[in-house]
């Protein structure tokens, strides 16, 4: 029994100095120093200005997509931890409790609450962009829409002028010129001819690569965006579009809150990873394949600001390692919440025309193949 006395005592002299090497010193408890100086003292310094107010921390800005988390990314709002003998309806008492933090502590917070930054931070920056739009154009009532609205992007490259765009200018865009817009690797004195300052070279590499093509697509939501147009549609150089049928459709929608249009490829959400330096963020969302076209409201493109202009759609196609449209998926539903609303008035090269009845055929937004579908009589 003299002996068990000298190890018990020893033994919580040890955890005593264990626990004081994991928190701050006791002298914080209490304390009303801001949280910045409390999380030097866990850190070691370089800790930022708490400007989110969140359950203990908040990431303000998107980690270095060049390196891994750091310490200057995170963000303490408090130091106060509600303890769970605390009576809930004095939360004034807990809250001036100042409970010291650990480096472990911040680590499991941020590792729980990832969700929770990207939620913060496309709310912080759909609310910027929202912003950016002064004047925002009045939204035309249902059924009003006519071919002014609309900003039709036709995604091409230099090969294809000739045995794909030469169809094109013969049917379909021949009776929509004004609302259709060509996306192209290289300077076509031919096709300016033909379509003016509606031609648009982009920088682009003349590739069929996930980096040409997100390149292109994020030409087109910047020259969409400087417009005052209500809807931005993006098809291929494949692509018949029945602008006719685009029009009704278009009109038939909600007006007032943001739309992202078309119809999926697959019969299930696709799972990516969504890649910080080392972080990484498993996703799931629904995307509108690029190959039978796809339409997107004002209300959404001036939210999907921050990801699609100035190389940034591009360098988030590349964490994701998908290409455009899947993307474009990934802002609107992951990012931005906004699901996609199916509409089976869009085709593309997955199905088979033939499937479609021939009297329906009329009413359809977009058929693949011109080559074999030239025949018909809306053409």
């Amino acid at each position: 029994m003299g002996n068990a006395v000298p190890c018990v005592l020893s033994s919580l002299v040890l955890t005593c100095l264990a626990l004081t090497a994991l928190v701050p010193h006791a002298r914080y408890r209490g304390s009303t120093r801001r949280p910045r100086a409390l999380l030097d003292d866990v850190l070691g310094g370089d800790a930022m200005d708490p400007t989110y107010r969140g359950k203990g921390l908040d990431v303000q800005d998107p980690p270095s997509q060049k390196g891994v988390l750091t310490w200057s990314s995170v963000h303490v709002t408090r130091t106060a931890w509600k303890s769970d003998d605390d009576d809930d309806d004095d939360e004034s008492k807990w809250k001036e409790k100042l409970e010291p933090i650990s480096p472990k502590r911040i680590l499991s917070v941020l590792h729980r609450d990832i969700s929770s930054y990207i939620s913060s931070l496309v709310r912080q920056r759909a609310s910027a962009a929202t912003k950016e739009l002064k004047h925002p154009p009045e939204l035309p009532h249902k059924g009003a829409l006519d071919g002014s609205d609309l900003f039709i992007a036709v995604k091409t490259t230099s090969r294809f002028h000739t045995s794909r765009l030469s169809l094109l200018l013969d049917t379909w865009i021949g009776g929509a010129k004004e609302q259709t817009y060509i996306f192209t690797d290289e300077k076509d004195d031919e096709l300016e001819a033909v379509m003016g300052d509606h031609v648009v070279v982009t920088n682009c590499a003349p590739a069929h690569s996930h980096q040409a093509l997100s390149c292109k697509m994020e030409a087109e939501f910047e020259a969409y965006l400087i417009t005052d147009k209500q809807w931005f549609c993006h098809v291929d150089d494949d692509n018949y579009l029945n602008a006719a049928a685009l029009l009704q459709l278009l009109g038939d929608q909600p007006h007032g809150r943001p739309l992202y249009l078309g119809r999926p490829s697959l019969d299930h959400p696709v799972q990516a990873t969504d890649r910080y330096g080392q972080a990484t963020l498993p996703v799931r969302f629904w995307f509108a394949t690029g190959g039978a076209g796809f339409c997107i409201n004002r209300e959404l493109a001036v939210r999907m600001k921050p990801w699609v202009r100035g190389g940034a759609f591009v360098q988030t196609a590349a964490r994701l390692r998908l290409p455009d449209d899947c993307t474009v998926g990934y802002i609107a539903q992951a990012l931005l919440g906004v699901p996609l609303s199916r509409s089976s008035l869009f085709h593309s090269h997955l199905e088979n025309l033939a499937q479609i009845p021939a009297h329906l055929l009329p009413h359809q937004v977009t058929l693949w193949s011109l080559q074999e579908c030239k025949w018909l009589l809306f053409l």
